[in-house]
């Protein structure tokens, strides 16, 4: 695996990011574990690639941006079951590649010791699961109020 990142300053108060990060996992014996037990030997349990990048804005006037975009390939996960005839076993469980969209709007007040902010995560309204038996990603709204003393 591996991963490679930049983060860019074009101009006071302007950020830029993006990384990317590649992760292959195989079992010790690959070959011994596909002949033996096909489904196990098909467990990943993380995304081979992950793409995040983003910009952040903090204006002179107190109001700061941000909005993140993060992208995961196709996962494959092999969990064990349990089956009232054959006993325990294991199935697959695949999940999609999605894209999550995160934002937030704020504003500073007060010489910067009181900030309101708005943040949205899961823009793109999709219902994925970062886990075949998680609960699934939602939209969320979330108001913030930060006090500095």
């Amino acid at each position: 695996g591996g991963e490679l990142g930049a983060r860019v300053f074009p101009i006071d108060g302007l950020d830029l990011y993006a990384n990317y990060a590649i992760h292959r996992t195989e079992a010790v014996d690959e070959a011994q574990l596909r002949a033996n037990d096909p489904v196990r030997a098909q467990d990943d349990r993380t995304s081979t690639h992950k793409v995040n990048a983003g910009v952040q804005f903090r204006s002179s006037i107190g109001l700061d941006l941000n909005v993140d975009l993060h992208w995961v390939s196709p996962q494959v996960w092999t969990i064990q079951v349990t089956d009232p005839v054959q006993g325990v076993g294991f199935a697959r469980f695949d999940l999609d590649s999605y894209v999550l969209l995160n934002a937030r709007i704020g504003q500073r007040l007060m010489n910067d010791r009181l900030e309101l902010g708005l943040i949205g995560t899961n823009l793109t309204f999709q219902r994925n699961r970062q886990h075949p038996l998680g609960q699934p990603i939602t939209t969320r709204l979330m108001g913030e109020v930060t006090f500095r003393f």
